[in-house]
C-alpha cells in the first residue's frame, strides 16, 4: 500500500508544445491531510512521483457540502461480536510484528487467506476502513492500525479478484465523506482505497488503463468536486514514472472536468 503521509511538492518544468502546455518534469507530491492529524499509514515509507495538478483543489464550500440523498447512502454499520472483534486484532497485531522479517509478505498473504474466509471478520474489516466512529468503538487506541490493516486486506484480496470487499468499502467511504465533516484522517483512507482499487484492475496496462477508464474508476470510487483532493491523490499514486504526453494531457482534462462538476 503506497503511503498516505505527507506528499510533498517540489519544482515542475512545463514547456509550451503545439500551443498547449506540457509537464516535462514530473512534480513531487504535496502535502495533504489535516494539519494536526497524521496518517495512520505514516510507518510505511515509500515515495512516488505524480503528475502537476492541472487544476485549483476543490474550494471548501464545496467540499463541504451536505445532502440528504448523500447521508442515505451511508449504510449503518452492523454489530460485530467480541469474537469476532478479537479475532482480528490477534491477526492485525501480527501483520505488523512481522516488520522487516525476509518472509513478511508469505505469512501476511496467509493471514489475509485466512481472516477471508471468515465472513463476519470481512464485514467489521469492509464497516472498519473509512469510519472513524466505528473503528474507535472496536478498537479504541488501536483504531488507526486496524484501519491500515483493513486497506492491505482489502487492497490484497482485490489483486486476487476479489474485487467486492474493496469496492464496498470504498463506496461507504465515498458516501460518508460527501456528507458529513472529515474526522481523523478519513479522506487518507479514501485515497488509499482509490489507489488499491486501480492498483488491482490495471494489470499490466499501467497509465494507459487509467486514461482509458477514467470514467469507470471515478463512478466506481463515487468521485465528485466534493471529494475531488482525496480522489486526486489516490489516481495520482497510481501513477507510472513513465507517464506519457499523451495519458498526461487525458488524465489532466478529465481531472478538470471532475472538478468543475459541482456535484
Amino acid at each position: 500500500m503506497k503511503t498516505r503521509s505527507f506528499l510533498i511538492a517540489s519544482s515542475a518544468v512545463i514547456t509550451a508544445i503545439a500551443g498547449g502546455l506540457y509537464l516535462t518534469s514530473l512534480a513531487n507530491v504535496t502535502p495533504v491531510g489535516l494539519a494536526n492529524e497524521q496518517s495512520p499509514a505514516a510507518h510505511v515509507a515509500s515515495e512516488k512521483t505524480i503528475i502537476q495538478e492541472a487544476v485549483p483543489m476543490a474550494s471548501t464550500a464545496v467540499e463541504m457540502k451536505q445532502t440528504d440523498a448523500q447521508r442515505s447512502n451511508v449504510e449503518a454499520p452492523p454489530k460485530f461480536s467480541h469474537e469476532s472483534v478479537e479475532a482480528f486484532k490477534k491477526e492485525y497485531r501480527q501483520i505488523f510484528l512481522l516488520g522487516n522479517n525476509v518472509d513478511r509478505e508469505t505469512k501476511r498473504n496467509d493471514i489475509y487467506e485466512q481472516l477471508s474466509r471468515n465472513p463476519e471478520v470481512m464485514d467489521l474489516i469492509k464497516n472498519t476502513v473509512g469510519d472513524y466512529e466505528n473503528s474507535q468503538r472496536y478498537f479504541g487506541d488501536e483504531q488507526a492500525q486496524a484501519r491500515v490493516a483493513s486497506i492491505k486486506i482489502l487492497n490484497y484480496l482485490a489483486k486476487q479478484g476479489n474485487y467486492e470487499p474493496l469496492e464496498y468499502a470504498l463506496s461507504q467511504t465515498a458516501s460518508r465523506l460527501k456528507s458529513s465533516e472529515w474526522v481523523k484522517g478519513v479522506e487518507h483512507d479514501y485515497s488509499d482505497l482509490v489507489t488499491g482499487y486501480i492498483g488491482a484492475k490495471m494489470g499490466n496496462d499501467g497509465d494507459n488503463y487509467i486514461a482509458a477508464n477514467f470514467d469507470a474508476i471515478a463512478q466506481q470510487a463515487g468521485a465528485s468536486t466534493a471529494i475531488y483532493d482525496p480522489f486526486r491523490i489516490g489516481l495520482e499514486l497510481s501513477l507510472s514514472r513513465e507517464l506519457s504526453k499523451e495519458n498526461y494531457l487525458a488524465i489532466s482534462e478529465k481531472l478538470k472536468q471532475l472538478r468543475e462538476q459541482h456535484n
